[in-house]
Formats: structure tokens, C-alpha cells, sequence
């Protein structure tokens, strides 16, 4: 069977992204970071590629350290809280829209809610509800620290919990639903919410929790020694947890250990989970960890200080973590150091955060919230390993507004190394379009959404769309001015 007939079905919707119709058709719409960990189960996973040089584009100083993560609005708007009792509302460019203070510092990582309020824990014991114009809508009063970020359902519900020992769910106006004491504290882990509603909290009174919507308890995990991180939820809604014990556990939906690993020391940050179910963790033996859903280690990386930020994953797959030697760490899913930057001072807390134009945020016990440039244009696909009959999707996505003509290729290469042109689907490769004389970002547009055919090549594919200037000669690959690409496996 031909090559071009066999991937006909990954590559036949590429041919015409780039016709006149689609360089007009309106962006698509971009999900923002709105919650602590991406989303409601916590992976750390975006849909954003994230920074690939490690550029500073800007930082902000404030007159407190960070102890909690960014978040970003869907007009763009970066929320987080400072030491210095304020929760401040920033633009993409490193203005000031508002500030807010409380009565004490502000470690609970900020969440925005469907109607854009943004949702802050305080020193002070209260949550907070503003308005997207820095108005208080509503606060409520717990009787300790609230430094847990909230989670939010699909109904609207605000989970979050207290070092007072009570896990609590409001309305979205601010009222109690219900609550539930525990025997201990829950410090800065948030709850997770899994796609049937349930709820999962961990706190240190060495239990993991598992709730219905309506808070009733369904069953609850004795063991380890502080449960002190936000559990992250995978397939089948295994909760993966760390704990003071220095073992990361994976647990199933129903309560029962699946396995665990004894790490060198404290392992009181969240996992991040990868598409195809591989785990980073981190820990204080100041080393990143990458394992199997299965509970197989696959690599580590020491760094000089403790790893207590909760990683990020970049849709392409780049892991974003931070430690106590100052360093913000930027690594492949194989473990390879990409870029670092030192800041002035820890970085203990702050789980990094991806806006809609791969820009990371990360805050710094030096009083900085620290911004890295992200890449002009990103090609994200739902996943990076694939069987045949799984549903395969490619995005373009450009960030950043090409001010230059330009002539473009879309390609498919092959486990082999050859390329086939998106619009003949031969090797014959014409160029998709030709001499236009610009493009407007945000643009967004999918290349490709259909299920991977029978008889499709095992081995590694990598959809490419490249950009050159049509004065100059092409050569190769290398003269492109701009390309957006990403690798994919497809398996038997």
C-alpha cells in the first residue's frame, strides 16, 4: 500500500487550512489557565506550548514573595497573590489593572470562575470573590488560614479547604453547601474534582478523602504522613498523591493503593500527567521524577534545591518546574535540560503557569513574578502517542502576528523521512500558499481531526507547517523564518 493512501486520512484536512477561506475565517477560542493545575483534575497539563527559550519577557516586583501560582483570565489578565497582603490583576504586559488587599498574605493560588470573578485564599481565613474589575462580590470566613486554591465544578460549585480541618463547598454566590472536618489541617493542597463530580482532598491528619458533590463521604485512605499536596487524577480517575511519608502513592477511584515509591525525601508537591500517562513529580531530595502510570520510574533530574512546585506540562510536551536553588527548569518528557533561569532567591511554591501565547509565569520568594516569552505559532495535537481507530487532532495556533509576506508548506513527515504536501497528499511538495503579505494573531485553526486509518506506519510522524520568504531561494527545511511543528508516535 502507498505511503500517501495509507495517512491520507491524517493528512487530507491539512490541504486546505492555508487556502484563502481559512486565512480569513475568525481565531478559534482559546481556553485560558483559569485554576490552579490547568483544570479540575489537577494533571498540570496545558494546552498551551509554553516558552521554548526561556526569554524573560518582564517580571513584576511587589513588595512580598510569592507562595502561590499565576492565573490567567480569558481576556488575558494575569491574577496572583503576594506576601504583601494583596491579590493583584496585571495585563499581558506588565500593567497594573488593580490590587486588592486583604488582611494578610495571599497564598491561596487565585482561580477564575465562568462569570471571570477571581477566587483568593487569604492569611486572613477568608476566601475572596472579586469581580473582574476588582470589586468584592462576596468573601467567606473560615476559622484558620486559607491557603488552599479552589476548585470549581461544573455547576458552579467553590471547593476549597481551611487549616481550621473543614473541606467546604459554597455556591457561586458565596453561601455554604455543606462542609466536612477532618482530623487535620488542609494547608495549600486544593481539592480535586473528577469527571463524575466526586471530590478528593488530602490533609494532615495522614487521610485521603474522596466526597460526593453533595458531600457525603465516600471513602477515605489512612496512611502515609500528611497528605499534604492536591491529588492529580489520570485515566480511570487514579489519584496520584504525595505525602510527608516521602512515598508517592497511586490510588484507584474506589480507594485502594495502587502502588507507591519511596522517594529520597518529602514529596509535598502535586504530579503532573502527561497525555499518555507518564508522571513527573518532584521532591525535597531535590531531584524531578519521571515515572509510568504504572509506577515505573523512567528518569530523574537533580537540581540544587528542594523540587516543591508542582510541575507544568507544555502541550508539547516540555516540563516546567521550579526549586529552591533559585532555578526555573524547562526539560523534554526524556528528561533533557532545555533552558534554566536563575531568579533571586527560592522558588519553593509557584506551579508554572501557560498562557493562550505560551508564555510561562512564575513567582519568586525575591518578590518577582517572572514572565518567559513563548514561541510565535505552536502546533498542538490531543495527544503524542496513538493506535489505530484513536482520534488524532493537529492544531495551528499562531500567537504572535506575522508583519511579513510570506510562502508556506504543510506537510506530514513519515517514520522514513518522507514528506507528502498536505494538498496533493505526494511528494510533490507545492506550497500551500504564496506570497501573502501577512497574518493576524491570535489566529488559530485545526488542521486535522479524524481517527488514525488501518494500516497507518508504526513509528514517529511529525506534522510541520513552515514559513518562508518567497524572494529567497529554499533549500531545506532550515530556511524557514518561522515553522510550528510536533512529533507524534502511532503504534500497532
Amino acid at each position: 500500500m502507498k505511503a500517501s493512501r495509507v495517512v491520507s486520512g491524517l493528512v487530507i484536512c491539512m490541504a486546505i487550512w492555508f487556502s484563502a477561506r481559512s486565512l480569513d475565517a475568525q481565531p478559534q477560542a482559546d481556553s485560558p489557565w483559569p485554576m490552579f493545575r490547568q483544570n479540575a483534575e489537577r494533571t498540570g497539563l496545558s494546552a498551551y506550548a509554553g516558552s521554548p527559550s526561556g526569554d524573560l519577557a518582564w517580571s513584576y516586583q511587589t513588595q512580598g514573595p510569592f507562595h502561590c501560582s499565576a492565573a490567567i483570565g480569558s481576556d488575558g489578565a494575569v491574577y496572583i497573590g503576594s506576601h504583601d497582603n494583596m491579590l493583584y490583576a496585571l495585563t499581558a504586559s506588565a500593567s497594573l489593572k488593580w490590587s486588592y488587599l486583604t488582611n494578610d498574605s495571599v497564598d491561596g493560588s487565585p482561580v477564575v470562575d465562568a462569570s471571570g470573578r477571581v477566587l483568593t485564599g487569604s492569611d486572613d481565613n477568608r476566601l475572596y470573590a472579586l469581580a473582574s474589575n476588582g470589586a468584592l462580590a462576596w468573601s467567606y470566613g473560615t476559622g484558620d488560614v486559607v491557603e488552599s486554591p479552589a476548585a470549581i465544578g461544573t455547576d458552579g460549585t467553590v471547593y476549597f479547604g481551611s487549616q481550621d480541618n473543614g473541606i467546604y463547598a459554597l455556591t457561586p454566590s458565596g453561601a455554604l453547601k455543606w462542609s466536612y472536618i477532618a482530623a487535620g489541617a488542609i494547608y495549600n493542597d486544593s481539592p480535586a474534582i473528577g469527571a463524575g463530580g466526586r471530590i478528593y482532598a488530602g490533609s494532615d491528619d495522614n487521610r485521603l478523602y474522596a466526597f460526593t458533590a453533595a458531600g457525603a463521604l465516600v471513602w477515605s485512605y489512612a496512611g502515609g504522613d500528611d497528605f499534604d499536596s492536591t491529588p492529580a487524577l489520570g485515566a480511570n480517575e487514579k489519584v496520584y498523591m504525595g505525602s510527608y511519608d516521602n512515598n508517592f502513592y497511586a490510588f484507584t477511584s474506589a480507594g485502594a493503593l495502587g502502588w507507591s515509591y519511596l522517594m529520597g525525601d518529602i514529596a509535598d508537591c502535586s504530579a503532573a500527567i502527561a497525555p499518555e500517562g507518564t508522571l513527573y513529580m518532584g521532591s525535597d531530595d531535590n531531584r524531578l521524577y519521571a515515572f509510568t502510570s504504572a509506577g515505573a520510574l523512567l528518569w530523574s533530574y537533580v537540581t540544587a534545591g528542594w523540587v516543591e512546585g508542582s510541575p507544568s506540562l507544555g502541550a508539547q510536551g516540555t516540563i516546567y518546574t521550579t526549586s529552591g536553588d533559585n532555578n526555573i527548569y524547562a526539560f523534554t518528557s526524556a528528561g533533557k535540560l532545555l533552558w534554566s533561569y536563575v531568579t533571586g532567591e527560592t522558588l519553593y511554591y509557584s506551579s508554572p503557569a501557560i498562557d493562550a501565547e505560551g508564555m510561562v509565569y512564575v513567582g519568586s520568594h525575591d518578590n518577582r513574578l517572572y514572565v518567559f516569552d513563548g514561541g510565535q505559532a505552536d502546533m498542538v495535537l490531543n495527544g503524542r502517542t496513538f493506535g489505530v481507530g484513536n482520534a488524532f487532532q493537529a492544531t495551528f495556533k499562531l500567537n504572535k502576528s506575522i508583519g511579513r509576506s510570506f510562502t508556506a508548506y504543510a506537510v506530514v513527515i513519515m517514520p522514513g523521512g518522507s514528506m507528502l504536501n498536505a494538498r496533493t497528499l505526494t511528494p510533490n511538495l507545492q506550497p500551500v500558499a504564496s506570497n501573502v503579505p501577512g497574518l493576524n494573531a491570535p489566529f488559530t485553526y485545526p488542521l486535522i481531526s479524524v481517527n488514525i486509518p488501518a494500516g497507518a506506519p508504526s513509528g514517529t510522524y511529525e506534522v510541520v507547517a513552515a514559513f518562508f520568504d518567497p524572494l529567497l531561494p529554499i533549500t531545506g527545511r532550515g530556511d524557514a523564518f518561522l515553522e510550528a511543528s510536533r512529533t507524534f508516535t502511532i503504534g500497532q
